[in-house]
Parts: C-alpha cells; structure tokens; sequence
C-alpha cells in the first residue's frame, strides 16, 4: 500500500508535514508542483520539502542559489550543496531539485524569488535567516506570555549539529552594548555554568572575545568539550538593548561535522553583528 502513496502523504507519513504539493518526482522534466497563493510561501514550502529529503538521505545540505529556469512553465531550480559522511569518505557534491510553482505568473514579470523566510523579532529586531550555515531554521517560541523578560528562543538543526539562539532583556534594557560591563560578564558566566550543570563533565576548552575587522567586541565565546566526544559553543553579545544568546552542539570526532559547526558559527555572528574574525 506504501507504495502508492504520493509525496506529499510520503512526506506527511514520515515528517509529520502536509505540504501542498503535488506530482513530480524534482527532476527537469517533472517538477515537483507547489500550489500556494503567493510566492514566499511557495518558496518556504519548497525549503521544507529540501529539508525532508536531506533528512530522509542522512545528509547536510544548504541552499546555494534558487532560480527560474522557465517562467512560462513557471519552472524553479533550487541548487544546493550536499555532504554525505560514510564510513571511509565524505562526498560533497552540487545537486538540484526543480519545482512549479502555481503562485508565479507566466508573463515574466518575476526575476527573481524571495529569500526562504527566517525570523524578525519585533522586540529587539534581530533578524535571523533561514539558513545558519549548515543549519536550517526549525522554528521559534515566544517565551514572554509565560516568562516576562526571556523573549524569544530561535531553534535551527542539521546533520550532528543543533542551535538555538535566543533574544531577550530579562524585563530590562542592557545600556550601554558594552560586553564587558558587569551584567553582560555576568550572564555569560551563567551561561557557560550552565552547560557545565547539565553536562557532568564537561569543561571550558576555549574562551575569548570574537571582533570585526576594527577589533571591536562583537561576541563572547566559550568552547566546551561534553561527554561522548562532543563539542558545544556558547556565544553571548548585546543587539539594541538585548541579550543575543547561541548554543550549539556538535559531534566532535566527525571532523567534517566540526568544519561545518565552525562555519556555522561565523554565519551567525556574521547574521547578528556582521564580519568577524578569529578568537582573539
């Protein structure tokens, strides 16, 4: 009976997602057809398919470029880049999915698509894309209707790695955005405590202070080593009056999955705060 499930009851059965797709397989000549009423839900909808599949393969994947390759036939090819880690060898290599979607008119008065939707929040206006790196975005809480003062957390995933980054004023503003006055020093203290008090264990191997180009503080950052050979980074700084807080967690043995912790990482401090440079 499996077999004559449709992708979209596939994706559904497996994911736990009903997306409004049908047809297709996301080749060139049989696109995978995506029926929304406007195109950055078509866009988001064709990221989350791509994002099923990557888990379904037991792969990384990040979005490398999305363009229409046909307007008539309303036609979009979305490439991206993959790593599969096997036993004995790591295959990284350039794929691409095509999809229809009904949203785009034929006439060709679209160039271009929107980017996949990220996260805004309207408190401390920190903006987030979808893509970290290595890491997609995989939805976000509003924590202030039960906890005042802890804003929003922002949580991303991908193969071996998790983050969750977290924006909130703990009910007052942090004046001025400096990172080494006493309460911004203090909650990065508690933060690292923190990874220490859940992982028994585990230990600092790396603190310093990430900055731009102009050596200004833009980040604090604490490496940590976990049990059962992983790795977690806890990152702390300052964005209009808030606390922007990271925590990611990786397999460190896998040394194709720690390359892409550390791009991950420059990715969102380069979201947050812009260039950067190594721990100084």
């Amino acid at each position: 009976m499996s077999d004559a499930l449709t992708l979209r009851e596939r994706l559904l059965r497996d994911f736990g997602v009903d997306l409004p797709i049908h047809g297709g397989t996301g080749r060139r000549d049989a696109p995978i057809v995506v029926s929304t009423a406007d195109l950055q839900s078509a866009v988001d909808v064709q990221m989350t398919a791509i994002g099923c599949f990557g888990k379904g393969r037991g792969i990384a994947w990040r979005l490398v470029e999305q363009e229409i390759v046909d307007a008539g036939l309303r036609t979009v090819r979305v490439g991206i880049e993959t790593v599969e880690i096997g036993e004995r060898d790591v295959t990284t290599q350039q794929e691409a999915c095509y999809f229809a979607l009904d949203a785009m008119p034929t006439n060709g008065t679209v160039m271009s698509l929107p980017a996949p939707s990220g996260f805004v929040d309207p408190r401390s206006g920190l903006r987030l894309p979808y893509q970290l790196g290595w890491l997609q975005f995989d939805g976000s809480t509003d924590n202030e209707p039960a906890h005042p003062g802890l804003g929003w957390s922002v949580a991303y995933g991908g193969l071996g790695i998790q983050a969750t980054v977290y924006a909130y004023d703990q009910g007052k503003a942090i004046e001025p955005n400096d990172l080494e006055s006493e309460r911004v020093q203090g909650e990065f203290r508690t933060a690292v405590e923190g990874v220490l008090g859940v992982n028994p264990g585990a230990s600092v191997v790396k603190q310093g202070l990430i900055g731009d180009a102009s050596a200004r503080g833009r980040f604090l950052l604490a490496v940590l080593e976990l049990p059962e050979e992983k790795l977690s980074a806890a990152l702390l700084t300052v964005r209009n009056g808030y606390f922007v807080k990271a925590r990611l967690t990786w397999q460190a043995k896998e040394a194709e999955i720690h390359r892409m912790a550390q791009e991950t990482i420059g990715a969102l401090i380069d979201a947050v705060h812009g260039s950067s440079r190594a721990v100084s």
